[in-house]
């Protein structure tokens, strides 16, 4: 069993407030996917699960305040699926999906370099950068 917990998402914060769930109990959750949001005074985020694996149970609703390191809910692990080619199916966050969209970008033409693969933002980032640097030489 993975206990998820409250993170601390700044040196001096204590607390944070549990906005919403992305994920209900008996859902399968992916390592790198956004869980649940959490709000500070300074700020809104996603916090993404640390592991693939079944959402056991939630132990804190939606709306309350809760202390850093908190417990919020349980994950029991899961080996992540696999293609027919043998590697780990594609999880992409938001911001690299539509980056990808953005610059008509294949997931196939990008490497990851995430955990177990996984694409990520700089990932498409580099790769961007790289290719304009290699038209700014050739155009030169």
């Amino acid at each position: 069993m993975i206990v998820v917990v409250m993170p601390q998402p700044g040196e001096t914060i204590t607390e944070a407030v549990l906005l919403r769930w992305h994920r209900q109990a008996g859902e399968l959750v992916e390592a790198g996917t956004a869980l649940f949001e959490i709000e500070t005074e300074k700020a809104t985020m996603d916090i993404d699960s640390v592991a693939t694996g079944l959402l056991a149970d939630v132990a804190v609703e939606e709306g309350a305040t809760v202390a850093v390191g908190t417990r919020l809910a349980n994950l029991i692990p899961v080996r992540p699926r696999r293609v027919q080619e043998g590697t780990l199916t594609s999880q992409l966050s938001p911001a690299v999906r539509r980056l990808l969209q953005e610059h008509s970008l294949r997931e196939s033409q990008v490497s990851g370099t995430g955990p177990q693969g996984r694409i990520t933002k700089r990932d498409v980032l580099a790769l961007l950068a790289a290719r304009s640097s290699g038209q700014q030489e050739n155009g030169s």
